[in-house]
């Protein structure tokens, strides 16, 4: 009996003992449980700031971008319905603004057709010159001619009339003659044969100065028949000229001309600013039913249109600085961005990520690469774009 008593003794501590050490462990969970229930809120929330307050702010923006060159890809078509007749440039081509790109069907038909419209106005401008050139010079003589009878003919009437007056003093000279000749014939103190020449230089003289009365009159009278005459074909002169001048409606020709022109222009394809030919979407024969013949991108600028989604459009700037990389490149591309689009709208640009999203609200950034010599060579090519947020 005594060697059973003190064994059960022992096991009945033993279970004493577990048992209260449960009953304690027990009780301090319940303890911890109790005071973390019994903080008040705003020790919970004091304690969940701390935490954010160690995760650190983005100091970046992230997206996805393609390149592009200054200002962007331009479409350079012809008025439809239209046929390619021949292309005089190729992919890669380096042109200047009004460069030809192409020639459209019936370009030779214009350009003979302008041809002519030329020749008709060169032909007729010059029909039109010798016309006028004879009018103007007929012109010319008829004014000559009013101009003599103006300052020369007057000359002749003034000598007509001086030689008049003479004839009138050389009659009257010999009027007087007679008349003493005839008193001294009554007086028998000259001879019939004096008395007789004396008579005879009178008459002479009489009928001198007559003739000069009628040559007076007959100068002055042809000197108004003649400037009648010189006025009346000096004005038909004037309108022979008006004539010869309406004769070839210049005008007319000349916007005939201008008409073979700008159809000729509607036959040829010309660059709309200086670039590099990127892509030939028609060839010789065929038609360009609407679409683009050509595209051209410019070779002085490239540009990164990032798209950056709508909740990082507040902390976009101009100037930002930005940082470019693919695969398909070489090195990192740095630039700046120089304009921020207005308007939000859907994702352009998908990642190759098929678990990232396809239908994202973003804005655009425009970002103007330092040196657009490597970005020029992969036009459109998707880019990795990290732009360091202002501080």
């Amino acid at each position: 009996m005594n060697s059973t008593f003190p064994t059960r003794t022992r096991v009945g501590s033993t279970n004493g003992r577990s048992r209260l050490v449960f009953a304690t462990t027990v009780g301090i969970l319940l303890a911890g449980v109790g005071v973390r229930f019994a903080m008040p809120p705003t020790a919970e929330v004091r304690g969940e700031s701390s935490i954010d307050a160690l995760v650190s702010t983005p100091t970046a923006i992230t997206c996805l971008g393609r390149i592009v060159p200054g200002d962007g890809i331009i479409d350079v078509g012809a008025i439809p319905p239209a046929i390619v007749d021949k292309l005089v440039v190729q992919e890669g081509s380096i042109v200047a603004q009004d460069d030809v790109l192409a020639f459209l069907e019936r370009h030779e038909e214009a350009l003979a057709a302008v041809a002519n419209a030329r020749a008709e106005y060169e032909g007729a401008k010059e029909l039109l010159a010798a016309r006028i050139a004879v009018a103007e010079s007929e012109l010319a003589s008829s004014t000559v001619s009013l101009e003599r009878i103006e300052t020369v003919v007057p000359l002749e009437i003034r000598i007509a009339r001086e030689q008049r007056d003479l004839k009138q003093v050389e009659h009257k000279d010999a009027d007087l003659s007679f008349q003493r000749a005839m008193s001294l014939h009554r007086s028998r103190t000259m001879s019939k044969e004096e008395f007789e020449k004396s008579e005879l230089a009178r008459a002479v003289k009489a009928q001198e100065l007559l003739i000069s009365e009628h040559s007076l009159t007959l100068v002055e009278k042809d000197q108004e028949v003649q400037r009648t005459e010189a006025m009346s074909v000096l004005e038909s002169r004037r309108a022979k000229l008006a004539e010869a001048r309406a004769s070839v409606n210049l005008a007319a020709l000349e916007a005939r001309v201008k008409l073979a022109e700008a159809r000729l222009e509607r036959t040829i394809v010309r660059s709309p600013t200086a670039g590099c030919v990127l892509r030939i979407n028609c060839f010789g024969g065929e038609s360009v039913d609407g679409r683009p013949l050509l595209q051209i991108g410019e070779v002085d600028r490239a540009y990164v249109v990032a798209e950056v989604y709508e909740t990082d459009a507040k902390h976009l700037n101009i100037g930002q600085k930005a940082r470019i990389v693919s695969d398909a490149l070489s090195e990192e591309l740095t630039g700046r961005i120089e304009r921020i689009s207005s308007l939000i709208h859907k994702n352009d640009v998908l990642d190759i990520d098929p678990t990232a999203p396809t239908d994202s609200r973003v804005i655009e950034a425009w970002i103007r690469l330092e040196d657009p010599t490597t970005a020029l060579k992969l036009i459109h090519l998707q880019v990795d774009v990290t732009i360091e947020r202002d501080a």
